[in-house]
């Protein structure tokens, strides 16, 4: 490995540090506007997209359904809840591509299975909106908020500066 290559890897290792620590306060803001959103909100058992609501039909194209009526026409807690899971998700993504660039098989494992655990937390999320309250998807959301935590608390120390 030449110098050049050394310090390539340090930037990247230094990038998966911080986009870990920003999906890490994305994911406690996140966790906050779930619990405001349970407390305060409401969904609606018949809403656009709502299975209870519907004549049947594709479960991907009920939750695009819920998921446009969720960030358009619902409760401010609920919308801003839903944002902050989008952009969670877009930096989870963007972790998984400087992890998997990194070449180190530890970062790019922790950076896969966070962006795993974020993406089944947003499925999950889907599915609660589309079958209003439904407390295994409620289950599945919050066991994956905290594997993806623990998940990228461990991407911070795989990617901890090395003592010379």
């Amino acid at each position: 490995m030449t110098e050049l290559d050394k310090v390539e890897a340090s930037a990247r290792s230094s990038s998966v540090r911080v986009l870990a620590w920003l999906v890490l306060v994305l994911l406690v803001g996140q966790f906050v506007m779930g619990m405001i959103t349970n407390i305060y909100g409401s969904i609606p058992l018949v809403h656009p997209g709502a299975a209870s609501g519907s004549s049947g039909g594709n479960v991907m194209a009920l939750g695009m359904t819920s998921l446009n009526w969720a960030l358009f026409h619902s409760q401010s807690e609920l919308r801003v809840h839903i944002l902050i899971g989008l952009v969670t998700g877009l930096f989870s993504l963007v972790a998984l591509t400087v992890g998997l660039a990194s070449r180190r098989a530890k970062t790019a494992l922790t950076c896969l299975l966070g962006f795993v655990f974020v993406a089944g937390a947003g499925i999950a999320g889907i599915f609660f909106l589309v079958y209003a309250d439904s407390n295994a998807a409620s289950l599945v959301m919050s066991l994956c908020f905290l594997a993806a935590f623990i998940t990228y608390s461990t991407a911070l120390a795989v990617t901890r500066p090395r003592s010379p």
